[in-house]
């Protein structure tokens, strides 16, 4: 469920009623998709059991869900912060903030190296380009032709 977390990612609390209530940072996402998450006092002091928590970084735009408090470790994590392990528990929306918005496809296609044909596939298209996946190992800088139709 959890998708575009990486280690530029940044994590937004807002209320139901979309006020942001903070900042938050995130400090694990675990196999079952809850999210660890750094607030700081105030941050804890306003966040409800429900809530919306947006994710966003600079590859991927913006996820939001409505998520719910699983834990929190009352001890401080550093002076002043918390701990706080949420549960997303319904995607809300998703915004790409892209210079060229991408299109993800699945397109079969065929790959030619030299007199070599090998099955591949369009896995997405944007303005700057195309992804395209290849069931072959290709060195660096090496040459395939693919007709589109």
């Amino acid at each position: 469920m959890i998708e575009m977390i990486d280690q530029t990612s940044k994590a937004l609390i807002y209320s139901d009623e979309r006020i942001l209530l903070g900042k938050a940072v995130i400090n694990c996402v675990t196999v079952d998709d809850s999210i660890s998450l750094i607030v700081d006092d105030e941050v804890l002091e306003q966040m409800q059991t429900s809530f919306i928590l947006t994710l966003t970084n600079d590859a991927y735009g913006l996820v939001s869900y409505k998520a719910e408090i699983e834990t929190f470790r009352r001890e401080s994590y550093e002076h002043g912060t918390y701990v706080v392990v949420v549960r997303p528990v319904e995607f809300i929306e998703r915004i790409q903030r892209r210079e060229n918005f991408k299109i993800k496809v699945t397109i079969p296609i065929t790959a030619y190296f030299g007199s070599e044909e090998y099955e591949a596939e369009i896995k997405d298209i944007s303005a700057s380009g195309v992804l395209i996946a290849i069931k072959k190992e290709a060195g660096l800088g090496e040459r395939f032709d693919s007709p589109f139709e």
